[in-house]
């Protein structure tokens, strides 16, 4: 996907424990380290977040190196496996950057790159 600004985005699996007996749980799970190395400081957000089986993300958020989320869970259902965090952060070194103007020989460069990438 392209964007106006340069992103890496990953998605975070977060276990839930199958021996907790409650309805409402606080989920907390560490970012991958070279993650956070590669991406510029505060940046890092959640932008999607979904549990499998019966049970509702509410809030979802990102505290220094660990992401948060709170689950509802639905009476008499089992619990879900595991919770999907969508997050996203700047490039490290790109700030700032938005739409950048290049010339024409660094987009003939680049295209040049990407048919070589796709069709060898």
């Amino acid at each position: 996907m392209e964007m106006p600004d340069v992103r890496f985005d990953d998605i975070v699996t977060i276990p839930v424990d199958p021996s907790i007996k409650a309805t409402r749980l606080h989920l907390r799970q560490k970012l991958d380290p070279l993650f956070l190395e590669v991406c510029e400081p505060g940046t890092i957000v959640p932008i999607g977040w979904n549990a499998e089986g019966t049970a509702a993300c509410g809030g979802a958020k990102i505290e220094d190196d660990t992401i948060i989320v709170d689950l509802i869970l639905a009476p008499n259902y089992p619990l879900p496996i595991n919770v999907y965090v969508k997050i996203s952060g700047v490039r490290r070194g790109y700030l700032n950057y938005r739409f950048n103007l290049h010339s024409d020989e660094q987009l003939r460069r680049n295209e040049e790159f990407w048919q070589r990438a796709i069709y060898g």
